[in-house]
């Protein structure tokens, strides 16, 4: 088997192969360009999209109040194809579902401003160090996740694609 399968329509995950004993390249020999977009729309499980809806409206809301909707739009969905051109750089055999590489994307952006701004933000609504502390908090969450639960079908090469994209679009 070439991969396990989600929940969700097929024809949407981000999937590089076919299921055996087929395992036809989808995206670049079958044509199914749509797929570096689509995936972001099926979740893996209920707890998966609640997870994604709210870290995507704690993280996007702040950063499209200043940058706009478009702009957030646009690096938002560059950030989910570029999720997804890591996970077939990195993992080529898994399947990917999920908005999380848009919403890594996001994070990657937060940690661009939190970067560029950092004197500048002495005086915001929330502290720069508790800004900072937050972001790490979650680097080590992340990377304890990826070493004691690798096999739990989380993509997350994925992940760093997303937050390497949000990073150098921020």
């Amino acid at each position: 088997d070439c991969g396990d399968e989600p929940r969700g329509d097929p024809a949407l995950w981000l999937r590089t192969v076919d299921s055996w004993p087929k395992c036809s390249n989808l995206i670049f020999e079958e044509h199914e360009y749509y797929r570096f977009l689509s995936y972001q729309f099926v979740h893996g499980d209920l707890y998966h999209l609640l997870y994604n809806m709210v870290l995507q409206a704690m993280l996007a809301t702040p950063m499209e109040r200043v940058h706009g909707t478009l702009t957030m739009l646009s690096l938002y969905q560059l950030c989910v194809v570029f999720a997804a051109v890591f996970a077939i750089w990195f993992d080529p055999y898994t399947t990917v579902v999920g908005a999380s590489g848009g919403v890594y994307g996001v994070l990657g952006l937060h940690w661009a401003n939190l970067a560029i701004n950092f004197d500048s933000m002495k005086h915001g609504s929330i502290n720069r160090w508790v800004r900072l502390a937050f972001h790490l908090s979650w680097v080590l969450l992340e990377l304890g996740m990826y070493y004691t639960a690798y096999a739990d079908g989380t993509s997350y090469s994925a992940h760093a694609g997303g937050v390497f994209f949000g990073f150098c679009g921020g």
